[in-house]
């Protein structure tokens, strides 16, 4: 499909006033401002928790808000996580040439997504330490076992801390409740690509557990790279591989023990001879292990405390050319605490405050040369073991002061051992002016954490770190509106600005040795934008959704434009239910033209439109469930941008197709 053909789309799109895409209107929602009330009614795809820690309506929230619910995930024939996200407005997915996808939010990106906080049940799997963010080992995370996944976009460092800075992604996982049962899924398709889940959870009484393992593997795309840095031809190839075990067991909320293990080895995507070649290897190992207490003192009181222990090992073999080999390995940890009150002084104002503390380290830093796997020699490494602390206070009032009126309040407070303080705070209301229709402000700041990458490195011929270097810091404005046309129709409009200063770059510097490369805190950069979401339901299975994103991101001290970012993008869904027992999803994904980097003389790439879709079965055999999906269905030829020293730019994959089928043992 060509952009031409979805014009007719995006024209449609521009007409209404656009919502959050599955946010829907319910005519039996409380029109109060009763919290208590509002807890007594949410539903899966009405609420979100990420936003102000306790669940709230969607439409009654300050934040920006999508929610994408189970149901959704299995009606798209999601893969993996990044299949879900890519469908959020203001939300983009690329890869670089070494395999690691970037999370693009709102116009910015960066090649390891630190700027985007991702939690998993609402613990930050961030790893803030070698090298930022956490797509090392997120970006395929398995969805046989997730209930729903909320995207907060905008700065969520009030509540959150570090790298909550453009958005917050949080993965709500199913409890035991929710499966009483077990659940075996295999899935398989293009590229050899296999999946295998296994779910199995029991409540009785109070005591609960369950248990998820998963296991896939692909080969990953071949696709022709024209020439690389070195004149010659290549092609794609991602092998990936993937072990992913994850725990809960507990009694009631009172006490909850829960993990994940994830073991991650993958290849080099533009291999053999672009860039790295096919006996390049990436293992990373992570872990987290976290334990809950919570206890309600009283009927207005309830205190939570956390403590959790974190590990990441990160083993990278590359190979940069012929007989040329450097190992690098380092072990990251955090080990950390939270202690939280929650005091509800009226069923319309509730409080929140807590105090945390992180402890970070990096050890077994290493790095080795040689010209065979098996012959490598030590070398000076590029970093350094070294460790910080970190505390933080924060507070935030959530207050009803009318039925059609609620207003948020709340700021953090964090200490560094290295880097020193930053306070930020997040206020906003929603407002109800017309019945169905409300419109909503907020204005919030947020942080990122210099990584001990960019801190200190010092035997790197490509850039040395700076000790002296400062967080990354965000202000960011929103206006939204939020119109409930009927009960069936529901849209969104959202204006944001942000301003991003003291963003951590490279630059040129000298000293009494010479020239060289260094990170710094450089100029910052200015983000205009829109998005806008619409939705119809035909029926509780049957919808239409669209949504838009425009973002002007540019230089402050230049103005000029962000590179490798579009203007604009968009999403079109639809899901029609034949009967319950079978339904067809389609989504068509659009991008706009991508600008390159400054001195990058080449024409900007091209926009796109793909399609993708499924067909799903489900109710015909009790438990059984059958999908078939179709990625790319008109075979569209779509490239990301690599370097200006490369001229032929990285592909995506052609059509692609995969097939599922599920079972569920009550």
């Amino acid at each position: 499909m060509t952009i031409k053909k979805t014009r007719a789309l995006l024209a449609w799109m521009a007409l209404s006033l656009p919502a959050p895409v599955f946010a829907s209107a319910d005519p039996d929602a409380p029109s109060g401002g009763d919290l208590e009330a509002e807890l007594r009614f949410l539903k899966a795809e009405t609420y979100v928790v990420t936003a102000s820690k306790i669940p709230e309506q969607v439409e009654k929230s300050v934040a920006t808000v999508t929610v994408i619910t189970e149901s959704q995930i299995r009606q798209m024939g999601a893969r993996n996580l990044l299949d879900v996200l890519k469908v959020v407005p203001g939300l983009g997915i690329t890869q670089t040439a070494s395999g690691i996808r970037e999370l693009e939010a709102r116009g910015i990106k960066s090649t390891f997504s630190e700027r985007v906080l991702i939690m998993l049940n609402g613990h930050p799997v961030d790893q803030n330490l070698f090298w930022g963010g956490s797509m090392w080992t997120y970006d395929d995370l398995p969805i046989d076992n997730v209930k729903r996944v909320e995207v907060v976009r905008g700065p969520g460092s009030a509540l959150y801390g570090a790298n909550a800075f453009l958005a917050t992604i949080n993965i709500l996982t199913k409890d035991a409740q929710d499966v009483d049962g077990a659940a075996v899924a295999v899935g398989g398709g293009s590229f050899g690509t296999q999946q295998y889940n296994a779910l199995v959870g029991k409540q009785q009484g109070e005591w609960h557990g369950l248990a998820n393992f998963h296991y896939s593997e692909t080969d990953g795309s071949d696709s022709f790279i024209p020439r690389d840095a070195l004149g010659q031809s290549g092609r794609t190839h991602l092998y990936e591989r993937r072990q992913d075990f994850e725990w809960k067991v507990g009694y009631g909320k009172k006490a909850v023990l829960d993990g994940r293990f994830i073991s991650k080895n993958t290849g080099s995507f533009a291999g053999p001879s672009a860039f790295l070649s096919d006996d390049t290897e990436f293992n990373h190992d992570n872990y987290f292990l976290r334990l809950t207490l919570e206890h309600d003192f009283t009927e207005q009181l309830t205190l939570t405390a956390r403590a959790y222990r974190d590990f990441f090992e990160m083993d990278q073999l590359l190979e940069f050319r012929k007989s040329q080999f450097d190992r690098f390995f380092s072990d990251s940890f955090k080990t950390g605490g939270e202690l939280q009150a929650t005091y509800r002084f009226n069923p319309r104002n509730t409080l929140i405050g807590g105090f945390t503390y992180e402890s970070q380290e990096q050890r077994n830093v290493k790095h080795e040369i040689g010209a065979t796997p098996g012959m490598l020699i030590s070398a000076p490494p590029f970093t350094q073991n070294t460790d910080r602390a970190l505390w933080g206070l924060y507070i935030q009032d959530l207050w009803d002061i009318a039925d059609s009126l609620r207003v948020m309040a709340g700021a953090r407070y964090d200490k560094y051992s290295d880097f020193g303080d930053t306070f930020n705070p997040r206020m906003g209301f929603n407002w109800e002016f017309l019945s169905g229709y409300s419109a909503r402000f907020s204005y919030g700041t947020a942080f990122r954490a210099p990584t001990f990458s960019e801190l200190f490195t010092t035997n790197n011929p490509t850039v040395q770190g700076n000790p002296d270097l400062q967080p990354e810091s965000i202000d960011t404005y929103e206006v939204g509106l939020n119109a409930n046309w009927t009960n069936r129709w529901s849209s969104e409009l959202t204006l944001f600005r942000n301003d991003i200063s003291e963003m951590i770059g490279r630059q040129i510097s000298t000293n009494s040795t010479g020239v060289f490369v260094q990170y710094a805190n450089l100029n910052g950069i200015q983000t205009d934008g829109i998005e806008m979401s619409t939705q119809y339901r035909f029926s509780e299975l049957s919808y239409l959704a669209a949504n838009y994103t425009y973002q002007d991101s540019r230089f402050i001290n230049t103005g000029g434009q962000v590179p490798n970012t579009p203007e604009h993008r968009g999403t079109v869904q639809s899901n029609i239910a034949f009967f319950p027992e079978l339904q067809w999803y389609t989504e068509v994904q659009i991008k706009g033209e991508t600008t390159r980097a400054s001195g990058d003389t080449r024409s900007s790439t091209s926009a796109y439109a793909l399609v993708n879709t499924t067909l799903r079965a489900a109710g015909f055999e009790p438990g059984m469930e059958l999908s078939f999906s179709v990625f790319n269905l008109f075979d569209n030829d779509v490239v990301y941008p690599f370097i200006a020293s490369v001229p032929g730019d990285l592909p995506q994959p052609d059509r692609t197709f995969f097939a599922k089928i599920r079972y569920e043992i009550q």
